[in-house]
């Protein structure tokens, strides 16, 4: 199954549980889809990393939609 990635930029100071695109800094959408959701966790991390996202006093969530619409509530992992 193919997986969409986005990527949430969160300051440090906000719990993770809190972070998600409406809390965000900024909120990426990656250029590749994954297979698979592990691979969609890792993809999205190296996809932050390479890119230089990740700013002083900020983190990365990974977000993983099900195939490639628009992210939803009940769509997101």
């Amino acid at each position: 199954m193919l997986y969409t990635i986005y990527v949430a930029i969160c300051v440090a100071s906000m719990n993770p549980t809190q972070c998600d695109r409406h809390t965000a800094v900024d909120w990426i959408p990656a250029p590749e889809q994954a297979e698979g959701l592990s691979m969609c966790a890792q993809t999205g991390y190296e996809f932050a990393a390479e890119s230089n996202l990740v700013r002083a006093g900020t983190y990365p969530k990974i977000f993983c939609s099900v195939g490639g619409g628009a992210p939803r509530p009940d769509n997101l992992t």
